[in-house]
């Protein structure tokens, strides 16, 4: 029997279990790889430091996109992803983590999480690390009504000097940015090196993968998912479904943000993931969904007709809908703890 989804067993109740400060590290990250990733493909790795009591956080040599995410501007998302996951996770259990980025995109270091127990184990029932194993990717359809202000205002204060969270809620913009996705989408979907490569990583619905996106997660059932990979790496599948993508944004979309960055950097795209999985776990807390769109991150010719249309000079790092769903897939498969530890 396989265990690929015992990942998401884990229970904040489990920490009392946990004695030594290596015990403590380990759980934290436990959720910490509940994180979402482009491809479900996971792209981290940690070794703790006991004596430092700290983690060093790696891009996986191994559990990358080199077709689809040539410069890692996705991994580096994921990564910052599982970084925010990590650093509210020990905030609630009464840690407080400070994150050094390694900001040389030349080595797979990304960031050095160190640890210091200075307050006490939450007891707030609406503390976020309740909302990490509820996020889920819904890319379905999305209800047309607005999120409510004060949610809305909460994200935004997201916003620095250097990253910026952009809301769009105006239909024609929604509409236009819904074309520029779309194209992108395409012309990935073009290369057959690039269908190769995402048809390793989309399983069918009874996969025993500790990686990858089994079929239901893009809404297809289960006889039917046993034919997706080879389609998707035969056929541009996206082109075929341009009609519906474009009704997803147009009749489906209520409101959609884009997170950017002055710079963009490693380290910027590590930020604004844990801005992603920040707000993505707030958004779920009142039962808001959101939806990567990752084809406008790494192609750049929509990338920088994106940047056009919000009318800035920052560079667009990640795009997601976000909206009201009441049906959720399944979570995806993730890989256990023990696996991405570096020896």
């Amino acid at each position: 029997m396989a265990n690929n989804y015992d990942a998401w067993k884990v229970s904040v109740t489990d920490f009392e279990e946990q004695k030594s400060d290596y015990d403590k590290l380990l759980f934290f990250l436990r959720f910490g790889i509940l994180a979402p990733s482009s491809h479900n493909s996971q792209p981290w790795e940690f070794q703790i430091d006991v004596e430092k009591l700290s983690i060093n956080v790696f891009k996986s040599k191994v559990r990358v996109l080199p077709v689809g995410d040539p410069n890692d501007d996705l991994s580096y998302v994921s990564i910052g992803c599982t970084v925010e996951n990590i650093v509210v996770t020990a905030d609630y259990f009464g840690y407080t983590v400070s994150v050094v980025y390694e900001e040389n995109p030349q080595i797979e270091l990304c960031a050095i999480l160190q640890f210091t127990q200075d307050h006490s184990k939450s007891i707030d029932s609406s503390h976020l690390i309740h909302q990490i194993k509820r996020r889920i990717v819904n890319r379905g359809k999305y209800e047309q009504r607005n999120l409510p202000d004060e949610f809305l205002e909460k994200i935004q204060k997201f916003s620095t000097t250097d990253h910026k969270v952009v809301l769009i809620q105006d239909s024609q913009t929604i509409a236009d940015i819904g074309k520029i996705a779309n194209y992108a989408s395409i012309q990935l979907m073009s290369s057959y090196l690039f269908r190769r490569e995402l048809s390793t990583h989309v399983k069918n619905n009874f996969t025993e993968s500790y990686v990858g996106i089994p079929a239901f997660g893009m809404q297809i059932p289960g006889i039917l998912s046993l034919i997706v990979p080879n389609l998707i790496k035969l056929f541009n599948m996206d082109k075929f479904s341009e009609k519906q993508n474009t009704a997803l944004f147009t009749k489906y979309t209520p409101e959609i943000i884009v997170l950017t960055s002055k710079n963009n950097t490693k380290k910027d795209k590590l930020i604004i993931g844990r801005m992603y999985q920040n707000i993505a776990l707030n958004a779920i807390s009142q039962d808001i969904k959101t939806s990567p769109w990752g084809s406008v991150s790494v192609y750049s010719e929509s990338n920088k007709e994106l940047q056009k249309v919000l009318n800035t000079e920052f560079y667009p790092e990640f795009l997601f809908r976000i909206g009201y769903n009441n049906k959720d897939p399944h979570h995806s498969p993730r890989l256990l703890v023990n696996s991405v530890i570096k020896k």
